[in-house]
């Protein structure tokens, strides 16, 4: 009886221990499963660019354009795993030590929705749905557009954008509609030159916004709005617009001035849903409502890792946006 009452205490205690063992790893599994593991993103921006004197590649890289997809429901893991392989299908671009940078990503959220420029009309007519293709996932899977335009049709009689009142439509890179905005049709690197391009059909783009609305829209309806995250990413955190190395280009704010590059993913609510969308922010006055007096027309971005003394200094990089 004596060895019973002994052993008998123990045998609960260690009972006890496995039931909360088990109720622990359980509910670390749940955890898990609700919340994973965040990638490994880089706290200090080890990202640099093979151009310049650091070029492997003499002469014209031609990068293709993908097109936007669905990320609701992923990850941020996955969307990153996403983001690396767009990175390293271009080796002779990116140094070795390539990191999603952690003051670009580190404020997106798992498994919720992606802000979406498409509002489609339910059966009802309510065209307000944060539905369709996230949008904004273009830029996760174009690294080395480093500057992307919005090229946007507004109408004078209400302000709402061509890419409000379309569907969607992902023809692929041969058109210049992917999702009711004005996407770049092709992607050229000069690596030896420190140098890369990118076009706009803007041209095509008119004509298609125009049949959409069934009256006629010109250049002067067109506002550009750019978007510099994936220089940032790059570790290129200051840009400057130089007014002679542009043409039939207007910025309203007049003259150039040093920006430094400040936009990022983040959660929000301006998707309209009420957990929020990922989405970028923020719309950088200094990058915004830029207007295309006639066409061609072409933009100059100058880029640098740390800020020059001077615009007019050498940059590290120069970015030419192109619009026909």
């Amino acid at each position: 009886m004596s060895e019973f009452q002994e052993t008998t205490p123990g045998r609960r205690r260690t009972s006890f221990r496995q039931l909360l063992s088990f109720a622990v790893v359980s509910g670390l599994i749940c955890w898990l499963i609700e919340y994973p593991i965040q990638p490994v993103l880089a706290e200090v921006n080890p990202n640099h660019l093979l151009i310049g004197d650091e070029a492997v590649f003499e002469g014209s890289y031609a990068v293709p354009i993908l097109a936007p997809r669905e990320f609701d429901g992923l990850t941020v893991e996955e969307i990153m795993r996403l983001r690396m392989q767009e990175v390293w299908r271009h080796p002779l671009l990116i140094g070795k030590n390539y990191e999603p940078s952690r003051a670009l990503f580190s404020r997106l959220r798992n498994r919720v929705p992606w802000k979406s420029s498409v509002k489609q009309a339910d059966g009802d007519g309510d065209s307000s749905s944060n539905r369709g293709i996230a949008a904004e996932s273009f830029f996760v899977l174009n690294p080395y557009l480093l500057i992307a335009a919005d090229v946007i049709a507004v109408d004078d009689f209400d302000g709402q954008s061509h890419e409000a009142v379309t569907g969607t439509r992902q023809d692929g890179p041969d058109t210049s509609l992917f999702d009711g905005r004005c996407r770049p049709l092709t992607l050229t690197w000069h690596p030896n030159l420190a140098r890369a391009e990118v076009h706009y059909d803007v041209t095509r783009y008119l004509e298609e916004v125009s049949e959409t609305r069934q009256i006629p829209i010109s250049t002067d309806a067109l506002s550009i709005r750019l978007w510099a995250l994936n220089a940032s990413d790059m570790n290129l955190n200051y840009a400057a617009i130089l007014p002679q190395a542009s043409s039939n280009v207007v910025h309203p704010l007049g003259r150039p001035q040093l920006i430094a590059i400040e936009q990022f993913f983040r959660h929000g609510y301006d998707c309209g849903r009420d957990k929020g969308c990922n989405e970028i922010s923020p719309p950088q006055s200094e990058l915004a409502e830029f207007r295309i007096t006639s066409l061609p027309a072409a933009m100059e971005v100058r880029l640098w890792r740390d800020p020059p003394r001077e615009i007019t200094d050498p940059p590290a990089l120069r970015f030419l946006l192109t619009f026909e």
